[in-house]
């Protein structure tokens, strides 16, 4: 199935802001600053020289070493019925949000944002590649 279009901030009913929550995070996202995302966002690592690049259409590419914490599409920020969430991309080692796992191995892929600050984990709870996400109303 073609990936869906990128919708424009202007086009939402909230403004998305995924901002950084941890020293690695801040190294990858300081150039996005305060700026509202384009909904579907989706974090992926960047693919080894040997790998596939991911499938999906990935807004935020980050640099990750062995052993791996992100996946190549780890996990997706989109609206959906009025309300943002999160989906575990059958990441390997899931996603936190708002300290609940998400993934394949933890009985749910998806979780809602609340309006205010969220605090989502790619990789585990021990990962560094914490955001920060700011749901305006």
């Amino acid at each position: 199935a073609p990936a869906p279009a990128a919708r424009t901030a202007a086009a939402m009913a909230h403004a998305v802001h995924v901002l950084p929550g941890s020293s690695t995070t801040e190294s990858v996202l300081s150039a996005r600053s305060d700026t509202p995302v384009a909904l579907p966002f989706i974090v992926g690592r960047t693919p080894m020289p040997d790998e596939q690049p991911s499938a999906d259409r990935i807004s935020l590419q980050i640099r990750d070493t062995r052993p791996f914490r992100l996946s190549r599409s780890h996990f997706a920020i989109d609206e959906q019925d009025g309300r943002i969430w999160v989906y575990d991309l059958d990441s390997y080692l899931g996603t936190v949000v708002n300290g609940r796992p998400i993934g394949t191995n933890f009985g749910a892929d998806s979780a809602p944002l609340l309006p205010g600050e969220n605090i989502v984990v790619a990789g585990g709870l021990q990962s560094p590649y914490v955001f920060k996400v700011l749901i305006d109303e």
